[in-house]
């Protein structure tokens, strides 16, 4: 047999432990199955809400499971554990169970949605949402939402945060489909809008940052020097300034020297009179 045949096989069956499992324990409220395969057997371990009903009088129940596990479904040592589920609020699939119950015994479905949402809420979630589809008012199949607080729709963040369960109840008009959807208090809004929780990106190297230091100090150095050049031009040029004024002569002088060279120039040669020698 083929590694990926195996693998295959064995996944299908593990789904198929599930599925039985949550037909069985219907109607005592279960809220998570794990089955995990050890060294020692298969082990099963069921999460309910009541677990003295899992386990039945004198563990009848648990007998009857291990045993049906056993010849149905060729599982070497099954090994079945129950545990309880502290706070059912925060367990999507065990409100959801409650839900559909409720909607069984001929509850109305606001009522039964609000009363979940509020004691959902009233336990400390962050935030919850009920949709109810079906025949739930006529003929007509329509569903509708009851939501409160913060719920995460789209994103990665949303299968680390959000609890999602869906059940059907099964009514005279027809089935109805019963989906909760909840963030527990332990992820608080702040940390979840701004991925809080995202694993810290790893440290560079002593090295990487050091060669990242002297590109800095390099491209500091650098820019210090283009900006010293362009001030010691300046300096310079002002310097040259006044010496150029002092050897160009001024525009009035230039003019006036101009107006003399066009003036005709004569020359006139007087005698003197004085006394004959």
């Amino acid at each position: 047999m083929a590694t990926e045949t195996y693998f295959i096989e064995e996944n299908v069956k593990q789904l198929e432990v599930k599925r039985f499992l949550q037909k069985e324990l219907a109607t005592v409220g279960w809220g998570r199955i794990y089955v995990n395969k050890t060294p020692l057997g298969v082990r099963v371990q069921i999460h309910s809400t009541k677990p003295g009903l899992v386990i039945g009088h004198k563990g009848s129940t648990i007998q009857n499971l291990t045993r049906a596990l056993k010849e149905k479904y060729k599982l070497d040592n099954p090994q079945i554990e129950v545990k309880q589920i502290e706070v059912p609020e925060f367990n999507a699939m065990a409100m959801a169970q409650s839900v559909a119950s409720a909607l069984e015994r001929g509850i109305q479905f606001r009522r039964a949605a609000y009363s979940a949402v509020k004691q959902i809420m009233g336990a400390g979630a962050q935030g919850v949402e009920i949709r109810i589809a079906g025949k739930i008012t006529g003929e007509r199949a329509k569903a509708e939402k009851f939501k409160s607080g913060f719920i995460l729709h789209t994103g990665d963040m949303k299968h680390e945060v959000v609890e999602d369960a869906q059940v059907q109840a099964r009514l005279k008009p027809g089935v109805l489909g019963v989906r909760v959807r909840l963030v527990p208090p332990q992820f608080s809004v702040k940390a979840i809008k701004y991925k809080v929780l995202a694993e810290k990106k790893p440290e560079a190297p002593a090295e990487v940052k050091a060669e990242a230091v002297a590109e800095v100090k390099a491209e500091a150095v650098a820019e210090a020097k283009a900006e010293a050049v362009p001030e010691a031009k300046a300096e310079e040029k002002e310097e040259a300034k006044p010496e150029a004024e002092e050897k160009k002569p001024s525009k009035k002088a230039k003019k006036e020297a101009d107006l003399v060279s066009d003036l005709p120039i004569q020359i006139i040669e007087e005698e003197i009179p004085g006394d004959d020698i």
